[in-house]
């Protein structure tokens, strides 16, 4: 496996289901992760589970159905971790408006949105 050392992932779905699966599989080979969901505390067991790892965690309880939110999980993750390496999960399916800091693909003001 490819180390993720030093990478900084955003995880949407990062609470239940496979996204905890991921998110350790992730911490495991050396990946910071910010972890986005609707449950804060499924965010927090998660979190709690990956210190481990001796990676960096941030959780950010989020709508992604809500546009202000999406917003706010953006500026959050990018003043926590000035920079996101690889976006997983729902994130391209939302425009970020007015993020440019994610690294390997379009600026997020041009990711793909919902309507798209």
């Amino acid at each position: 496996m490819n180390s993720l050392s030093g990478r900084y992932v955003l995880l949407t779905g990062g609470s239940r289901g496979i996204g905890p699966v991921i998110a350790d599989a992730l911490a495991r080979r050396g990946a910071h992760l910010a972890l986005a969901a609707r449950s804060a505390d499924g965010l927090r067991d998660t979190c709690d589970a990956l210190r481990s790892c001796g990676v960096r965690t941030l959780a950010v309880p989020v709508d992604l159905a809500d546009a202000t939110e999406r917003q706010r999980l953006a500026e959050r993750v990018l003043n926590e971790f000035d920079r996101i390496d690889v976006p997983l999960g729902l994130f391209h399916n939302y425009e970020l408006t007015g993020q440019h800091r994610v690294a390997g693909g379009p600026s997020a003001s041009r990711a793909p949105g919902p309507d798209r």
